[in-house]
């Protein structure tokens, strides 16, 4: 027989034994761009390469999942159904972080406040639906953006939080550039890094 015992009930004088089926385990996933492979086992010695494999599953309550810096190349979009005394952990390691726009989930989102393209798919970062008692905490770690994305999404979401990390982007959202010197006749201007241009025949595009 599986199971554990519970203890011993006497019901009419007659003794009872009382067996549970065992509770699942919590799970530790592990992703590791550096080094993992999504054809792996996702844990922390065989270690999944992006979230892809992470986003088919249902995380349950007490769920843990490792997440070491570099190139993430796909979305934080998992299921997601912790309790409120064992939430789903998502824990990114310290550390920086740079999430690639092109394998991002996109949507049509409803964005009210600054939406220059209302009928445009959004890529998202992190795309959270329907889940319920999680915790994303990041130590320290930096996240560039490489590409414009929104960062968060939540809908039908409860009791969820985040801490620990912070979003940037790799490249300004708009050209840059820093005027040094500006006379009558011409300027001379300091363009920044991440602002690539073209200068032909006296004329100048982003």
């Amino acid at each position: 027989m599986n199971g554990n015992l519970l203890g011993m009930l006497t019901a009419y004088g007659a003794a009872v034994l009382v067996w549970l089926s065992p509770l699942s385990a919590a799970q530790v996933w592990c992703i590791a761009p550096a080094k993992g492979d999504d054809a792996a086992a996702g844990t922390e010695q065989a270690p999944w390469k992006s979230f892809e494999p992470l986003n088919k599953l249902t995380l349950h309550a007490g769920d843990r999942v490792i997440v070491h810096p570099g190139t993430l190349t796909a979305s934080l979009a998992p299921k997601a159904e912790g309790s409120a005394k064992q939430p789903v952990r998502i824990e990114f390691r310290k550390g920086v972080y740079h999430w690639q726009r092109e394998g991002l989930v996109k949507k049509k989102l409803a964005i009210s406040n600054s939406n220059d393209r209302p009928d445009e798919k959004k890529a998202i970062a992190m795309d959270w639906v329907g889940a319920e008692h999680v915790r994303v905490s990041g130590a320290g770690a930096l996240f560039f953006c490489r590409g414009k994305m929104v960062q968060i999404h939540m809908e039908l979401c409860r009791d969820m939080h985040f801490s620990g990390f912070a979003f940037d982007y790799a490249r300004p959202t708009v050209s840059e550039y820093k005027a040094i010197e500006v006379t009558p006749d011409d300027a001379l201007l300091e363009v920044h890094p991440d602002s690539p241009y073209r200068l032909t025949d006296g004329k100048l595009t982003w």
